[in-house]
């Protein structure tokens, strides 16, 4: 009895040495990059949501950048009327992607789009 039991024991471990209880399954892909952008880097670093505040990996995150004005709009619009050059300031956020969809950023797509990569329209 106890020769058997060592038996179905070592069975489990070559099969999946992760889980002593579970049995190997194939995991279906969403998508073909896994949601991410690193290939096969192996890990990369954690940033952090400006939304949301949520740890997310750097090739996960949703980067947008904005040319943004120091200047009051109104104060702008007669500065550039007599010919003055106002500068604009880069403003680069990084969104997870729940915050992205939320915000319109991103769109949930269908089964077969999900396929291929996002592209900007």
């Amino acid at each position: 009895m106890g020769d058997l039991f060592v038996l179905q024991i070592s069975v489990y471990v070559t099969c999946c040495p992760s889980r002593l209880n579970a049995g190997c399954h194939i995991v279906a892909k969403k998508r073909k990059s896994r949601g991410r952008g690193k290939g096969s880097k192996g890990k990369a670093k954690l940033v952090q949501c400006d939304n949301c505040g949520a740890w997310v990996p750097r090739d996960k995150i949703v980067r947008v950048t904005r040319w943004i004005s120091p200047v009051d709009p109104q104060l702008e619009k007669e500065l550039k009327a007599k010919g003055a050059i106002v500068p604009k300031v880069p403003i680069t956020k990084n969104y997870c992607i729940s915050c992205a969809v939320h915000m319109g950023l991103r769109a949930v797509r269908s089964r077969k789009e999900r396929k291929e990569p996002y592209t900007r329209i």
